[in-house]
């Protein structure tokens, strides 16, 4: 597969995604102003939410969902591009539609924009939600995305940090799962369990984000 044959993938599997979203979206916000959204020990009426939220949070909640889309991109291009250039026969093995191409410049960001773009539409989606559903203020957009910003440099600082701290253990080792029993210069055991580590804290990353946004409108 080539190049110019993954970029359609690209734009109709984010033209597809964006769509239902769009259409979560407004579903979500016909509920919220038409029905009783329960909470624990109150229940709170439609009059009360038409009160609460005058004009309706699927814009904010968009621009969320693709400012944090636009970041994840950044910061997966930026990311994967340094993995593959640490040992780009993790991508080449794991990643067989990517096969075509041995250059690491090349595999690094592709596999970075395809990669990122969903799960940063999905972060951001939640980080949206979080601010904007309920009768509370809302977070403004600039700051859900200032938030987020700050989130993905501890995660990109993590993903650095995590890959030399395993290249120098892993140095001079034959370590679990190496492809070549001759390599025992550790960089394909480091990219990969950097990678699970990255997915792992970035998870851990945007749960504790919606929890801080949301706690925050609280007790505003």
């Amino acid at each position: 597969m080539k190049l110019r044959d993954i970029l359609p993938l690209l734009k109709g599997s984010i033209r597809w995604s964006l769509l239902a979203i769009i259409c979560l979206l407004k579903w979500l916000d016909s509920f919220r102003q038409g029905g009783w959204i329960r909470k624990i020990g109150k229940s709170v009426t439609i009059q009360e939410m038409s009160d609460a939220s005058e004009k309706s949070m699927i814009p904010a909640v968009a621009k969320v969902a693709i400012g944090a889309m636009f970041m994840a991109v950044v910061f997966g291009v930026v990311n994967e591009t340094i993995m593959a250039n640490t040992d780009v026969s993790y991508f080449t093995m794991y990643l067989p539609h990517l096969t075509y191409y041995k250059d690491p410049n090349i595999i690094g960001p592709a596999w970075g924009a395809m990669g990122s773009w969903w799960t940063g539409l999905i972060a951001g989606v939640l980080l949206g939600l979080a601010g904007q559903m309920g009768s509370a203020p809302r977070v403004s957009v600039g700051e859900t995305l200032k938030r987020l910003l700050k989130g993905m440099c501890a995660i990109f600082i993590v993903s650095l940090a995590s890959l030399a701290i395993l290249i120098r253990m892993s140095d001079g080792k034959v370590m679990p799962y190496q492809p070549d029993p001759s390599d025992t210069s550790g960089r394909f055991y480091a990219v990969m369990m950097s990678h699970n580590i990255v997915i792992g804290f970035s998870i851990a990353v945007v749960l504790f984000l919606c929890y801080r946004i949301n706690s925050g409108r609280s007790k505003a």
